[in-house]
């Protein structure tokens, strides 16, 4: 957490800088489906969406409220779907939550955590069958 917030002092400061190939490896892999599209897609994106998107993204995800609870008790079924190799969003995590708010979940394989750039076609299908 506190990394993140080090990194929202930054792009607060007017310092964007583009992803390191590192820190995109973390998201995509050298052998992950469509890895060559995908973080060609995310690079396009950095360069068109610049900083204060990155900005209020990052701040967005850094600290939700917690909905469990209240999913829970929903009077509608809700569903999680995670890939199975996320290093940024590890799916044993999403499992848990999953279980406390007692969702369904739906683990896509052979992908990572841009799988929704890297499998478009199987993430809406999950999504209509959900």
């Amino acid at each position: 957490m506190a990394q993140r917030k080090q990194f929202i002092r930054h792009l607060q400061n007017g310092r964007f800088t583009p992803m390191a190939d590192s820190r995109l490896a973390q998201f995509i892999s050298a052998s992950g489906a469509n890895a060559d599209f995908t973080r060609q897609m995310v690079r396009d994106m950095e360069s068109d969406l610049g900083g204060s998107v990155l900005l209020a993204q990052t701040r967005a995800t850094t600290e939700r409220e917690d909905f469990c609870a209240q999913l829970a008790t929903a009077p509608f079924k809700t569903t999680l779907i995670g890939a199975e190799q996320d290093r940024i969003a590890p799916l044993q995590r999403l499992a848990q939550s999953a279980a406390l708010c007692g969702a369904n979940l739906i683990k896509v394989e052979d992908a990572e955590h841009m799988f929704p750039l890297q499998k478009p076609e199987l993430v809406a299908t999950l999504l209509e069958q959900a």
